[in-house]
């Protein structure tokens, strides 16, 4: 599948070290249009949690944070067109 944006991984074989993360997000801002982020930032936070909801910030864009359901943090956002 293919769209705006492209994510791949993969996971480790039973002799490869695991990727641990600490203090860190994966991005997508600005990305997609809004309607877009929005559905991703809910189908993360449908089966994950949410740190801070997708909505207005004081300078203009929208962002949030989720974490999905494999323990992955991710900042979504978008700077609103018009």
């Amino acid at each position: 599948m293919s769209g705006p944006v492209e994510i791949a991984g993969a996971d480790a074989g039973a002799d490869d070290d695991a990727v641990q993360m600490s203090g860190m997000f994966l991005s997508l801002l600005g990305t997609a249009d809004a309607v877009t982020l929005t559905r991703w930032f809910e189908q993360l936070a449908a089966t994950g949690r949410v740190i801070t909801p997708l909505e207005k910030r004081p300078w203009g864009d929208h962002d949030g944070t989720v974490v999905d359901r494999y323990g992955i943090r991710w900042l979504i956002g978008f700077h609103p067109e018009g």
